[in-house]
């Protein structure tokens, strides 16, 4: 019971940190960080740590961690972020000052779908923002059966009527009767 109620407080408080909304944004003043500096037009996604960018609109100031979202801004933009419209995102913040994109959207509400290794439906000119698309959906595939053919996870034994199960699709808790 104690560890059942503990592991619902762990989870709640990793909820309520973060509060995800959407919004219609046209950002400006777009930079990308790489490893080595950074650049205000899309020089490939080697080195590529993050985009940040002011929302004309508003003033905020919103980051994308993630390099999917990245090469699909970029592929919108033909490599320059400059934005005719504007787009909408959903986005989080830890702090009510720092906001981080978690998905885009056009501006009518349709979901972007992202150039991700993922997806083997890319045309040539999409798989042109990859440094190496190939290289990247040949590890995709071999992460995937890779968790797919041996999962690992780890249990402690003991006659117990109840614990936790940590395994490669996460966390899990089990009873026994």
């Amino acid at each position: 019971m104690f560890l059942s109620i503990m592991t619902l407080l762990m989870f709640s408080s990793c909820i309520s940190a973060e509060f995800i909304d959407q919004a219609e944004v046209k950002p400006v003043n777009v930079t990308l960080s790489y490893e080595d500096g950074t650049a205000t037009q899309y020089e490939g996604d080697r080195g590529l740590k993050n985009l940040t960018f002011t929302d004309e609109l508003t003033g905020k100031h919103y980051s994308i961690y993630t390099k999917d979202m990245i090469r699909t801004l970029a592929y919108l933009t033909k490599r320059t972020f400059k934005f005719n419209d504007s787009i909408r995102v959903n986005y989080g913040s830890y702090d009510n000052e720092t906001y981080y994109v978690t998905k885009l959207y056009y501006k009518d509400g349709t979901y972007m779908s992202e150039l991700s290794a993922s997806r083997s439906d890319l045309s040539a000119e999409e798989k042109s923002y990859f440094d190496n698309y190939e290289d990247e959906r040949e590890e995709y595939l071999a992460k995937l059966s890779g968790e797919d053919s041996s999962p690992t996870y780890t249990t402690h034994s003991d006659h117990k009527k109840s614990g936790i199960v940590v395994g490669t699709r996460g966390i899990g808790y089990y009873r026994s009767l």
